[in-house]
């Protein structure tokens, strides 16, 4: 999750300095997001706490993302990033709901609680496919409440899937690939479905990718095309697909 940077104009700079605020967000979350030494993260943050001050959602949301990932003068700081995420969902924001359950998932700056995660995942899903793959997952594995089940899982992987989301369309090959929660085992549907997880840039899809060209499973076998998967998954610290390029052979 990264905020979008805007694209900046000399009309944004003179509506920022004439006190809109909009325009304040806008230039406060370029700032934030170029490379030193372009950037200005004070200068960044402070305008965008002069559209937050206005009432600005997105200002707020977006403010929170760099908090959540170190991109502000002072680095991370988990509970300001999660005071910016709560204010930008009560202002409207439904990505927002997305960026707190992550915490309640992961227990940062706040005790793990998966049914909080998962009632916030719910509210951002129109908004966030992955957290539509997430409703899936806690499904599958129970940690919504209900019974571990595949089944349950599948038309929320589906849904993310079909809205773009990598990690969902991994879920879905490991899904065919075991016969679960679908009506038997389609190693050719797998492949499939890891190879568009892949070329969506999901690390896991990648490995999986590899390991199904490497095997010839549902595919024909092609090692040097495994490899080159395996070594685009590696550079994304995908952790099988480096033992995999450890272990040669």
């Amino acid at each position: 999750m990264r905020a979008n940077a805007p694209y900046l104009t000399v009309n944004t700079v003179a509506r920022a300095r004439s006190g809109d605020a909009n325009a304040a967000g806008s230039l406060g979350l370029f700032y934030m997001n170029q490379p030193a030494p372009i950037a200005n993260l004070v200068e960044g943050e402070r305008l965008e706490r002069i559209a937050i001050a206005a009432g600005s959602a997105v200002a707020a949301y977006n403010l929170a993302i760099q908090y959540d990932q170190g991109r502000t003068a002072s680095g991370r700081n988990d509970p300001e990033a999660l005071s910016l995420y709560r204010l930008a969902a009560a202002r409207g924001q439904a990505a927002a709901f997305y960026g707190i359950g992550i915490f309640y998932e992961m227990a940062r700056g706040v005790s793990r609680d998966y049914p909080e995660a998962v009632r916030n995942f719910r509210l951002a899903s129109s908004a966030v496919p992955n957290a539509t793959f997430r409703i899936g997952f806690y499904a599958e594995q129970g940690w919504d409440g209900g019974q571990p089940s595949p089944a349950r899982a599948l038309p929320f992987y589906e849904d993310a899937a079909r809205r773009g989301d990598g990690m969902a369309m991994a879920a879905l090959g490991r899904l065919y690939e075991g016969g679960r929660g679908v009506s038997r085992a389609d190693p050719v549907q797998a492949a499939d479905w890891y190879r568009r997880a892949a070329e969506a840039g999901d690390a896991g899809g990648m490995y999986q990718w590899g390991r199904v060209l490497e095997n010839g499973i549902g595919v024909p076998r092609d090692r040097t095309a495994a490899d080159r998967w395996y070594r685009a998954a590696a550079a994304l610290n995908q952790r099988d697909a480096m033992a995999r390029l450890a272990r040669g052979g």
